[in-house]
This record gives C-alpha cells, sequence and structure tokens, in this order.
C-alpha cells in the first residue's frame, strides 16, 4: 500500500496527528491549511473507537444523523481544510445495511474528484471464517482530489 500511496506524488512535509471525534476537531483549523486528509472513520453503530464514555455509544440515533452529523460533515470539512490539490484519503465499508460506501462517493462527489480506488485486503476474525468461506475481506480506500472552486 505505501509505493501505491507513493504514486500520489504528496509532498512530504510535516505531519500532526490529531485525536478526537473529527466532527469537532476539524471546525477549528485554519481553512486551505493541510495537504492531506486521512481518516478510517468509525462506522456508524458498528464500530467503538473511543472507550471513554459508554453512554455517547452510539453518538448517532440513526444511520441518517451519522450521515448528515459525522459523515458529510467530516468530508465538507476536510475540502475546506485542503489546499487546491490536497488529498482527502478515506476508508470505508459497508456494514450490514448500510450503505456507507455508495454513500461516501455520493457526498465526497460535491466537493471532490475521485482520484484512485484501492482494496486494504483485512483479515476476517476466525470465528467468522466458517460462515463467510474466506480468510480475507478487502475493503475500499479511496482518494479523493479537492475540486478547484
Amino acid at each position: 500500500m505505501s509505493r501505491k500511496l507513493l504514486s500520489l506524488n504528496l509532498s512530504c512535509g510535516k505531519a500532526k496527528l490529531l485525536h478526537g471525534c473529527a466532527e469537532e476537531v476539524l471546525p477549528q483549523l485554519r481553512s486551505s491549511s493541510v495537504g492531506l486528509v486521512l481518516t478510517s472513520p468509525p462506522y456508524f453503530d458498528r464500530e467503538r473507537y473511543c472507550q471513554d464514555d459508554p453512554k455517547r455509544f452510539p453518538r448517532y440515533a440513526s444511520y441518517p444523523e451519522w450521515l448528515d452529523g459525522f459523515l458529510q460533515a467530516t468530508i465538507e470539512e476536510s475540502a475546506r481544510l485542503l489546499v487546491p490539490s490536497g488529498k482527502l484519503i478515506l476508508n470505508v465499508a459497508d456494514a450490514g445495511k448500510y450503505r456507507i460506501v455508495r454513500d461516501t462517493q455520493r457526498l465526497a462527489a460535491r466537493n471532490f474528484h475521485l482520484r484512485q480506488v484501492y482494496h486494504l485486503r483485512m483479515p476476517v476474525r476466525p470465528f467468522q471464517r466458517r460462515q463467510l468461506g474466506r480468510i480475507y475481506r478487502y475493503e475500499p480506500v479511496f482518494v479523493f482530489e479537492r475540486k478547484q472552486s
């Protein structure tokens, strides 16, 4: 995967890792100040990324609320933060009945061009292998380039 990312011709520079909820952290950052946003967000009510406050899981009561309050907000804030040739790399996957991949592409199309799709190979948990009949599953990793204003 790292060789594939090198083919994107991302410039070298400083990196800053921010810990927190994207919909709270990103609005605090300066517009057009970032060259790359890389994220693999939690999939609505399927993944719990934080153990701090059990009462906050799931954070959004419904999938439409999550789409609007988290996914759309994160994508739009990423567009605001990125420099004109900036990239958003987003790893998502469908989760049960939730079509997160389709919704991500639809929401990102407003502000981004889809430049590349990679497929991240992930091991299937041992207890699921019999049921699924395979050892690996694949999740798309989208590389979006910000549209010029």
